[in-house]
């Protein structure tokens, strides 16, 4: 089974896409910020399949996440999407200089996430 780890600040968000990721077969580890997702994946046993992260979050934005994640041997080759409210072109440039996979723009069905994380796993 694919583990995500889920990264998203807005906790009624978190829930929706936890239940259907969960209802899509996913196993889902989730943080409610950048930090979380930090101690946690310092603390895994095993590094996620993906990671799907909000980029504006409290501590540690998805912008330090994803540097955080490429920095790190382990992880740098692990799969990493945006879900993100910014629709901007400096910010989508920004997050594919370092490595990201896909970069979804809220708000989007959860068939369109579920197809990034299958593309981005595959």
């Amino acid at each position: 089974m694919i583990q995500v780890l889920l990264v998203e600040d807005d906790v009624i968000l978190l829930e929706d896409y936890v239940f259907n990721l969960e209802m899509n077969g996913y196993e889902v580890a989730q943080a409610i910020n950048g930090q979380e997702a930090v101690n946690f994946l310092t603390e895994a046993e095993r590094p996620p399949d993906i990671i799907v992260s909000d980029m504006m979050m409290p501590f540690v934005d998805g912008l330090q996440l994803l540097a955080h994640v490429r920095q790190t041997p382990v992880l740098s080759k692990v799969p990493f999407i945006f879900i993100t409210a910014i629709n901007a072109d400096n910010s989508r440039n920004e997050a594919e200089a370092l490595g990201i996979n896909d970069y979804l723009i809220k708000p989007f069905s959860i068939g369109k996430l579920v197809e990034a994380i299958k593309k981005a796993t595959t």
